[in-house]
């Protein structure tokens, strides 16, 4: 390799990593901490993150306008340059691995790599054919390394690539049927830092997960000293109300936090535990979440929430509600009722099987071509395939549950676990009346419990995306073969609404909000039944918004 050629090779690889470095740069400021102190920062993210990459960014800007000065001053001091790289070598690897942002793994890479080449350059000769050769290889090392580790990964865990949501390393608990039957956070695992799926579809894409040491979806711990006049409030839910497909920072218990303090002035806490029910939440509530000493107590009510709090607290359930307001293990429970024991209530026509290829997930690419695609540097190249398609083009979609991929007989179940369109089919079924029953009272107890503990309790009500997005609704109709004149979209709300009006127990719907945000704006996760950023950020706004009237003064809904 001559000379010149060498020159020109270090000093472009030294202008990729500056290029990379300012891109990492970009990408960890935007990030919002817990506990910001500064532009949504907070002072551990500053001084641990942002200043490092700064200073890093700087050597790299430095070493491709001023290479032979900056080689030569390292070169003279090499003792001196070794000292102060390796240190920032390994706290960038460290730090850049608490990075929320998606490429953490490129920005250790980037940082190492440049200081790597700035050390070869200096203490070996020739220094700038050394500084190519020392950067290519770090830059194929980049890549593969990744890829390295996933073999050294122990075989518990090569089921996937990464951890996902509800897998036994995010999830502690599922439906367990004996003790001990909930954690402090729910069913999550405590202690869990992690990429995750975004979802079963979208699997390019990875969101930031993270519990603290009690299995709250927080960062921060819980049972430390509180600032004097902090509102504490408990966001109890199951996969809607804690974030399923969002990142760590962006759903509607850290939103809530920022957009509340916002407003008011005073500091907020917000603590996220995920039940997957309202018959585990009584018992979550009861057992733990009164324990953290909430100020309110938040529960999110989603479209699968009814028949699975009949099935936790029903005949066949674990649990049940006794007459004093408690939830209690059963002595003796009954075998576990079936998946398919709601077969016989399905809807009377067959459905159309063409309208689910034309609304159905794109079909997963031929197995060798999926595994190349599943490299994670490659992954990360690759544009993110969602989560929502821009302005105006809400084609409407089937959700995995609600189309073909679960269900495979002609007629569509009207309670098959999501969306269970029984609760919205204008003939009453056993079902439906049934998970009322059993439901309804426990919603009850957890808001007579929260109030004899000085509690304010606040019913959030998640709408399901057929619900609310016409289009969604079209294509299920048609999947489907549904009559409009069948189905009452807001039966399930209105009776809802119409209870907690009765028992004085406050209600909170975002409905007529995402009713009309939907005309622009998708707010759920591509062919999943989950919230996006955009239905966070409304469900939070609404919340908040509840939040400021005095208790019990309910907005007029539509």
């Amino acid at each position: 390799m001559t000379p010149r050629l060498a020159a020109a090779l270090g000093r472009g690889s030294a202008l990729l990593l500056a290029v990379s470095g300012a891109a990492s740069l970009a990408l960890a400021g935007h990030h919002a901490s817990e506990g910001a102190v500064l532009l949504g920062w907070s002072w551990r993210y500053l001084l641990g993150v942002l200043a490092p990459v700064t200073v890093l960014v700087g050597v790299q800007l430095a070493a491709v306008l001023h290479w032979p000065a900056l080689v030569t001053t390292a070169a003279r001091r090499p003792r001196a340059f070794a000292a102060l790289a390796l240190p920032a070598v390994a706290g960038a690897a460290c730090w850049a691995a608490a990075v929320p942002g998606q490429p953490q793994g490129l920005l250790a890479a980037a940082w190492a790599a440049s200081l790597a080449g700035l050390a070869s350059a200096a203490m070996l000769r020739p220094w700038e054919g050394l500084l190519a050769h020392s950067s290519l290889a770090l830059a194929a090392a980049m890549v593969l390394l990744p890829e390295v580790q996933l073999l050294t990964e122990p075989r518990s865990q090569s089921r996937h690539a990464e951890p996902r949501w509800g897998d036994d390393r995010t999830f502690a608990f599922s439906f367990p049927r004996q003790e001990p039957f909930i954690g402090v956070g729910g069913r999550l695992r405590p202690s869990v830092r992690a990429w995750i799926a975004r979802s079963a579809i979208d699997t390019q894409r990875r969101v930031w997960f993270a519990t603290n040491a009690l299995g709250l979806r927080n960062e921060d711990e819980a049972g430390g000293p509180e600032t004097d006049g902090a509102l504490t409030v408990l966001n109890l839910g199951d996969s809607f109300a804690v974030g399923f497909g969002i990142d760590q920072h962006r759903f509607l218990g850290p939103l809530t936090q920022r957009e509340h303090a916002a407003v008011t002035g005073r500091r907020v806490r917000v603590w996220n535990a995920e039940v997957s029910d309202p018959c585990y939440g009584a018992l979550h509530l009861q057992r733990h979440g009164l324990g953290l000493r909430p100020q309110v107590v938040v529960y999110g009510l989603s479209g699968n929430d009814l028949l699975q709090g009949w099935l936790g607290c029903g005949p066949r359930g674990v649990l049940a509600l006794g007459a004093d307001g408690r939830v209690r293990a059963v002595d003796a429970p009954a075998p576990r009722l079936p998946f398919d024991a709601w077969a016989e209530w399905s809807y009377p026509r067959d459905g159309d099987s063409a309208v689910a290829a034309e609304a159905a997930p794109p079909r997963h690419p031929h197995p060798l071509l999926g595994t190349l695609l599943s490299l994670r540097t490659i992954r990360w190249l690759r544009p993110p395939p969602g989560p929502e398609r821009p302005r105006g083009e809400l084609r409407g979609e089937l959700t995995v549950s609600g189309g073909a991929t679960v269900q495979r007989g002609p007629r569509k179940l009207l309670f098959d676990g999501f969306p269970n369109l029984g609760f919205s089919y204008r003939t009453e079924l056993p079902p439906a009346t049934d998970s009322y029953a059993v439901t309804l009272p426990l919603l009850e107890a957890m808001a007579r419990g929260a109030r004899e503990r000085g509690a304010r309790f606040v019913l959030l009500y998640l709408p399901q995306r057929h619900l609310v997005q016409p289009q969604d609704w079209d294509v299920l109709r048609r999947r489907w073969s549904l009559a409009e004149e069948d189905f009452d979209l807001d039966r399930e709300r209105l009776l809802l609404r119409a209870f907690c009006a009765q028992r004085g127990i406050e209600w909170v719907d975002p409905t007529p909000a995402f009713r009309a945000a939907a005309r622009t704006t998708n707010l759920y996760l591509p062919w999943d039944g989950h919230m996006n950023e955009a239905g966070h950020e409304l469900a939070a706004r609404a919340l908040v918004e509840a939040l400021g009237r005095p208790p019990g003064q309910t907005a007029s809904a539509r």
